[in-house]
């Protein structure tokens, strides 16, 4: 009978601002095995801490105000993240501050244990002839139960229905979000939409709606209006305030000017008034004889008349200078007017361009170019005030006039405000039709969070009901474990503990070192280690005496038989400082991890016993290549963790990694600019073109021979200086320009490029 294959969920890492890590969001495989290589400073260590804190025998062990700062990358903003998922569901999950010194932990699905150097460190190292016997810790392994049996057949259905009612939610929540991607144009890189997952529903606290977030159908509506901007936009530009000067020293002497006959003939009322009675005799004299002149008796004929007409036409050639004065100002003021007009039309002309584009981008379309027309208005009437003045002016000017009383400078002030305002707007504006792409991720942004709320407003009951599950199964679970600790068998971990302990020992030193199980310490063939651990064994030893425990205090994790099935190894770098031979053991040990059903730890290749989940971080080649050889990782759980320029990866290592391919694959990047080049990378250009020297070219005796090779034949010319020295036993201080080493790597690459392309396939996949 054909059976459906079931699909395994693929485990996934994903990581905010951890260590060097400023983002990942990768998947690894299937299999309950995975593996990641790393270069050294790429980030692995930090992976690995981060795993231990999903380790609650290690969490309870550490000062938890010190963790954000051991973890979070010093260049963000103090916030990180970690989490761990096999496909959409979390199964740990870490968030940090490090300004409150909070440390937030998601309940991991599995019961995690890591094994790293700080395992190592804190529990471990020179202190194997002192380990910790005082075990009290027991495992229950069950027994026959009616009610136990009734509670654990209850919980098992409830969690089945649990699994069933997520697993329908989370596919309607992935047909949906699809939908939602293909609606508002998303990347699958946006920030907002990575993030979209069921998950939000179902934290310690109940989910609340944002009720002040924007519908979907509204942000719908905004997103196409978005894409409906022309090619050609006619974008506002930014105006300058009015700046009109009037002359209002002037305007005001010209109202106080006084022109009239007694002014003009002034001179003649000082003589008169110097000596009265000498001009009254003369006015006597002359009404008795007008013809006479009173004062010499001389005729009042031409030369008399010819000084009465110059009084006369002085008189009037300055009313006539005053009357042209006035009208200029009058008519100034009339290009005053004018101008505002000509200026305001503009300007309005310029704001309907504005809210003609502003449609276009909603976080602009509730902004408004203020209408400077009232204020222009209020400039005319003062021009206005004004010409009335100087015309009343012109109809007597005779009289002295006050002037109007206008703020004209205030004024004035007002509108060139109410363009600085309006400037800043249009440059906004302008900014957003230049830079779009930051107006569409608002947009898509905020469309995430609308769909997060909508599929909770749709699903609401079903989200209840998974709760509800939750919830009893939390119960349930407590009732059974209570249930076995009062009814269920148990097992002396210790006793378990020094078993497995016991076996590994074997395994690794044969009877080099045994377990003395009364006072719980390692002796060297049955004796004391009187040196102490610390004065006697290499640092090799301690290493594979340090995964032996490891291995063996499995049992401290787990509360019952069935926990067995839970626990989630993580390994980072366990042949630091090994020979082969431990190498090799830890390798096969990785390799035949088994545990029964009754919680025996084994090592064989039996497929009916349960296989443990693991996942291995290393940056040793070696390690690499012989776990991937002897498949104690299958190739497609081969993975190697790639620093990128704002984003790590994780890329396939199907094929094993051999050291020459990895060092190929660090010349690459160093040639394609794609990282920059450090002190390794001299070694490595060297490595590779002497891989191509020994297997392109073995006909040519020595290095040199093949250097002179590549000049005659193919005009490559590379650093045979730096990479003969730098590579062997030059100081770091002494380290070439970059450039040097840069161009020294392209032209290794270009060699294989010509000898050996079929390699390159392998670096670029």
């Amino acid at each position: 009978m054909n059976t459906t294959k079931q699909n395994k969920p693929k485990l996934k890492i994903t990581a905010q601002s951890i260590g060097p890590i400023m983002s990942i969001d990768a998947a690894l495989s299937e299999e309950k095995r995975n593996l990641i290589f790393a270069r050294n400073g790429t980030g692995k260590s930090f992976i690995a801490r981060s795993l231990r804190m999903l380790d609650k025998a290690a969490l309870s062990e550490m000062d938890t105000v010190k963790i954000p700062d051991f973890l979070v990358s010093e260049e963000s903003d103090g916030v990180g993240s970690f989490a761990l998922y096999e496909d959409e569901k979390c199964i740990g999950r870490i968030e940090l501050n490090t300004s409150t010194k909070t440390t937030s932990i998601l309940e991991p699905s599995y019961i995690f244990h890591v094994f790293s150097e700080d395992y190592v460190d804190e529990n471990l190292r020179n202190k194997l002839e002192s380990l910790d016997g005082n075990i009290t810790h027991e495992i229950v392994v069950g027994k026959d139960n009616a009610e136990l049996d009734e509670k654990q057949k209850l919980l098992d259905e409830t969690a089945a229905k649990l699994k069933e009612a997520r697993s329908d939610l989370d596919a309607e929540y992935v047909i949906g979000k699809n939908l939602h991607q293909k609606k508002f144009g998303i990347r699958a890189s946006l920030g907002a939409f990575k993030a979209l997952t069921t998950d939000i529903y179902f934290q310690d606290q109940t989910y609340a709606p944002d009720g002040s977030a924007e519908t979907l159908d509204k942000l719908l509506k905004q997103y196409e209006l978005f894409k409906s901007i022309p090619q050609e936009t006619d974008q506002p530009v930014p105006f300058a305030a009015p700046e009109f000067v009037i002359d209002m020293n002037s305007i005001a002497s010209a109202l106080q000017a006084v022109t009239s006959p007694s002014s003009v003939a002034r001179t003649f009322r000082d003589k008169i008034a110097s000596d009265p009675s000498f001009f009254e005799a003369g006015l006597h004299k002359h009404r008795a004889a007008p013809d006479n002149c009173p004062f010499c008796t001389q005729d009042m004929g031409d030369v008399a008349m010819t000084a009465v007409d110059a009084y006369a036409k002085y008189f009037d050639d300055k009313e006539a200078q005053e009357i042209k004065r006035i009208n200029r100002m009058i008519s100034n003021l009339d290009s005053v007017v004018l101008g505002l007009d000509t200026w305001l039309s503009r300007y309005l002309q310029n704001a309907r361009r504005y809210d003609a584009l502003k449609t276009y981008f909603p976080s602009c379309s509730s902004s408004v170019v203020l209408d400077p027309s009232k204020i222009v208005q209020g400039l005319k009437s003062d021009v206005a005030s004004l010409q009335s003045s100087l015309r009343e002016k012109l109809n007597s000017l005779s009289s002295v006039l006050p002037m109007p009383d206008i703020a004209w400078n205030k004024t004035q002030a007002s509108i060139s405000s109410l363009v600085f305002e309006a400037n800043e707007l249009i440059d906004a504006l302008n900014k957003l039709v230049e830079n779009s792409d930051e107006e569409r991720k608002s947009i898509q942004n905020k469309s995430c969070k609308a769909f997060e709320i909508t599929f909770f407003g749709d699903n609401k009951d079903k989200i209840d009901d998974i709760r509800a599950f939750t919830a009893d199964i939390a119960r349930l679970s407590a009732e059974v474990a209570e249930i076995r600790k009062s009814h269920g068998d148990r097992a002396q971990a210790r006793d378990r503990v020094v078993e497995t302990f016991s076996l590994l020992l074997g395994r690794f030193f044969g009877d080099r070192y045994t377990f003395d199980a009364e006072s719980f310490k390692v002796r060297r063939k049955d004796m004391e280690i009187r040196r102490g651990s610390d004065r006697t064994l290499s640092d090799g030893e301690k290493a594979a005496l340090a995964f032996c425990y490891f291995i063996a205090q499995t049992h401290l994790r787990v509360a019952s038989n069935e926990d067995y099935e839970k626990v989630y190894f993580v390994f980072d770098d366990p042949v630091t400082s090994m020979s082969f031979d431990f190498v090799y053991s830890i390798i096969q040990a990785l390799k035949l991890l088994r545990i029964n059903k009754d919680g025996e730890i084994q090592f064989n290749l039996n497929s009916d016993v349960h296989r443990p989940k693991m996942l291995i971080l290393t940056h040793n080649n070696y390690f690499f290549n012989v776990v991937s050889t002897n498949n104690v990782v299958s190739k497609s759980g081969l993975f190697q963790l790639v620093p990128g320029a704002t984003a790590h990866r994780l890329v396939s290592q199907k094929s094993f990694a051999t050291p020459h391919l990895l060092q190929l694959k660090h010349v690459a990047e160093v040639a394609n600019k794609t990282i920059a080049p450090d002190h390794t990378t001299p070694n490595a250009i060297r490595s590779v073109v002497e891989g191509m020297w020994k297997f392109c070219r073995p006909d040519l005796t020595d290095f040199d021979g093949f250097l002179r090779y590549l000049i005659e034949q193919y005009e490559i010319e590379i650093k045979s200086v730096l990479i003969n020295h730098f590579s062997h036993h030059t100081g770091f201080d002494m380290l070439p320009d970059s450039e040097d080493i840069s161009l020294a790597a392209s032209e290794a690459l270009r060699v294989v490029e010509i000898l050996a392309s079929g390699q390159l396939k392998n670096v670029q996949s």
